[in-house]
């Protein structure tokens, strides 16, 4: 009863939350999230999907296949380290072994299409295999970070020009930091990064710009009182400010969440569509 009554009192603007108070702890937090992060992007690395850099993929629709006897497929043409083995049912209940292996050589891929196919029990054909060349995953990467440093530019812009250009470097630290900690979650459980990954994180970096933009733009407004009867100092300002949009960058967060979550369990988990899962994971991450 006493939070919920002291979040309607937040809500309606009655109490302020002490921000510059918690700013250590806040900034503690921080560090150890990037530090975390960091630490694991240079331990582990990204777990890149094909499409990053190059393979082949086939999706076995089999009842009998095991992941075992798929890797033994693999292991015949030495295919088998770095490979991984998933087993899924789709939308119509039909039990699909997904194989992925670094197979770039066409005629390599081939052959292991008809060992998957005999070991399954299925025709060639009935086997879909999706081969990416080593070219396309590098042009796909250069392309996504050619975009991230497009979408900074353009922002940086923005921010200076509708404010300053101080606020621009803060929007932008908070932006990277929250990029930074979404893909060193990704890197810590080791999580497939995909192209639909990587369009969920160029709406995270939206989503970070917008609560920063309203922020400063509240900032912006409350400095007017600076030095009138109200005799607010700055830090007070912007202290009130945060408060102001607080309950509206939660309400935000947590309506946003909400379909993620479908997304995530209904999408993912129950049907088994894993360019839902891929897409939804990385905006629960960094929205949350």
């Amino acid at each position: 009863g006493s939070i919920m009554s002291l979040t309607g009192r937040i809500y309606r603007g009655q109490i302020d939350f002490d921000f510059p108070r918690a700013n250590r702890r806040v900034l503690i937090a921080s560090a150890v999230l990037i530090i975390v992060s960091i630490g694991a992007l240079f331990v582990q690395g990204l777990n890149l999907s094909v499409d990053f850099v190059g393979g082949t993929v086939w999706e076995v629709p089999s009842d009998t296949l095991t992941q075992d006897e798929a890797l033994a497929e693999l292991a015949k043409f030495d295919a088998e380290s770095g490979s991984k083995v998933q087993v899924a049912t789709d939308a119509n209940d039909v039990r699909i072994v997904r194989v992925q292996s670094d197979v770039t050589d066409q005629q390599e891929s081939t052959d292991i299409t008809k060992g998957l196919a005999e070991a399954g029990g299925l025709e060639v054909t009935e086997v879909e295999t999706n081969f990416v060349g080593p070219t396309w995953g590098r042009t796909v990467t250069r392309q996504a970070a050619k975009a991230f440093v497009i979408f900074l530019i353009l922002v940086s812009i923005f921010i200076s020009a509708r404010l300053e250009w101080r606020m621009a470097v803060g929007a932008i630290t908070a932006l990277i930091h929250d990029v930074i900690i979404t893909v060193g979650v990704y890197s810590l459980f080791q999580f497939d990064v995909t192209p639909p990954t990587v369009i969920a994180i160029l709406t995270i970096l939206g989503y970070s710009i917008y609560d920063t933009i309203v922020v400063f733009d509240r900032v912006d407004e409350n400095t007017k009182l600076v030095g009138r009867k109200a005799k607010l100092t700055y830090t007070e300002v912007a202290n009130r400010s945060m408060n102001q949009v607080l309950m509206r960058s939660l309400n935000t967060s947590i309506t946003t969440l909400m379909p993620i979550t479908a997304v995530l369990v209904i999408g993912s988990f129950l049907l088994g569509a894993t360019t839902l899962q891929e897409f939804g994971l990385a905006l629960f991450v960094g929205v949350l």
